[in-house]
């Protein structure tokens, strides 16, 4: 305090010898401001010294105006929010006021306020606090430099320097807590608007998961109920399948049977027609003994005839001849007679013989149609039987991927009644 004193009686200290005379107050009952005071050490002595420096501040206004926005506007970001939100010549305006209002050596509510509001148009047009500190370091600069100028004392110039620095070092203090209470605000609302859609989209979520969750399991309830009907149709099938390979089998080696019978049947068929046709040659044989017998007969009734006149002829002694001879050619007659039934006989039994070959012809033809069509239909049995095995397999099959389907079906309807409580959790969970 004694070099205050000292360096205020200097004849050069017209700021210092001026700042005892000056009227200053502070007048705050804000929480917190008093404190901030006292921890930069900022008294009424100070804002004294700030208020004799005015004539300073107002004399080279325009050079520290424009010294701060030349260094703002070399930063591309802090042109490009002046030209959005403002122009240079109003916000030169207002600095120029601002700036000689900090220099009253007055600290009050309306003080406050403003810096409060500052603080608030820089949260609103985005500008970040560390563009703030920068563009006051280089108020501080420029002043500095005008005290230097004007004063040239190094001593009454730190003394100065430090009263300055301490009422822009407040005015920083009340700007930046601003700034920060009201990002802290925003954020607050941001997060309390946030929390409050969260809880809507949790509520709406849950609320969706819970019927999803329920239609999912009524879906997988009916898809169970409907695979174990499907799987109960597949065992079915297997069981069918398994009848008709069965069946399939037992008429296939029933037709074996019966392609065996017919063959042996063909076999007997051909060996009866051969027997025809060597009884046919017998009776050819026959008819020609036959006919062997009736030329003999008609030989021996023409001998008996020549006998019966030769004894007639003879007289009494060839009456015995006589006699002899007409017994002979009765005995030829009834040969002749006799021969002439048995090729009449011959005759009736080739037409039958000759019938009879004429159907086994045709029985030999239908058996060996009814062979081809027996092999065929072995075939076809055979085809038959390998589709049937084959689904049967498939059948057994499907059987085997149902049963695993509908394990899954029920591992995903626990899953589904699982997801349903947790959505219930969380639908409660967001309306506390």
């Amino acid at each position: 305090m004694g070099l205050y004193y000292k360096l205020k009686s200097d004849k050069h200290s017209s700021v210092l010898e001026n700042a005892e005379k000056m009227e200053v107050s502070i007048d705050l009952d804000q929480p917190g401001i008093p404190e901030r005071l006292k921890l930069i050490h900022l008294t009424e002595e100070d804002l004294k010294i700030i208020k004799s420096a005015q004539p300073l501040v107002q004399k080279y206004i325009d050079k520290i105006v424009k010294a701060f926005y030349d260094a703002i506007l070399q930063v591309q970001e802090l042109r490009d929010i002046i030209e959005k939100h403002s122009t240079v010549e109003r916000l030169q305006k207002t600095l120029r006021v601002h700036l000689i209002e900090m220099f009253q050596g007055n600290i009050n509510k309306n003080f406050v306020e403003k810096r409060l509001q500052i603080a608030s148009t820089h949260y609103r047009i985005g500008l970040e606090h560390g563009w703030y500190i920068g563009s006051f370091q280089n108020i501080q600069n420029v002043l500095n430099d005008i005290l230097f100028q004007e004063i040239g004392r190094k001593e009454e110039v730190r003394i100065i320097s430090a009263a300055i620095s301490k009422i822009l070092s407040f005015e920083q203090q009340i700007v930046l807590e601003a700034y920060e209470n009201e990002t802290i605000r925003r954020l607050n609302e941001q997060y309390q608007n946030g929390q409050h859609d969260l809880k809507e989209q949790m509520v709406q979520i849950s609320e969706g998961l819970v019927a999803l969750a329920e239609e999912t399991q009524a879906s997988v309830e009916s898809l169970g109920f409907n695979l174990q009907k499907t799987d109960e149709m597949a065992i079915e099938s297997s069981r069918e399948a398994s009848y008709a390979e069965s069946s399939a089998a037992e008429g296939q080696k029933k037709l074996g049977i019966l392609i065996r019978d017919v063959k042996m049947i063909a076999t007997r068929t051909k060996e009866m027609m051969e027997t025809i046709e060597n009884l046919s040659d017998s009776s050819r044989q026959i008819e020609d003994v036959v006919l062997s017998v009736k030329e003999i007969a008609d030989q021996t009734n023409l001998l008996a005839l020549n006998s019966a006149i030769e004894a007639a002829r003879a007289g009494e002694y060839g009456r015995g001849f006589s006699i002899v001879s007409q017994e002979i050619r009765k005995l030829s007659e009834e040969t002749k007679k006799l021969a002439g039934q048995i090729q009449s006989m011959l005759s009736a039994s080739g037409q039958y013989n000759l019938d009879v070959k004429n159907s086994l012809i045709q029985v030999d033809s239908a058996i060996h149609s009814g062979l081809g069509s027996a092999e065929e239909a072995g075939q076809s049995f055979q085809q038959i039987t390998a589709t049937v095995k084959q689904s049967k397999q498939t059948a057994l099959t499907v059987q085997g991927h149902i049963a695993e389907l509908v394990n899954t079906v029920k591992e995903i309807e626990t899953a589904s009644a699982g997801v349903a409580a947790a959505a219930e959790k969380l639908h409660n969970a967001a309306g506390i």
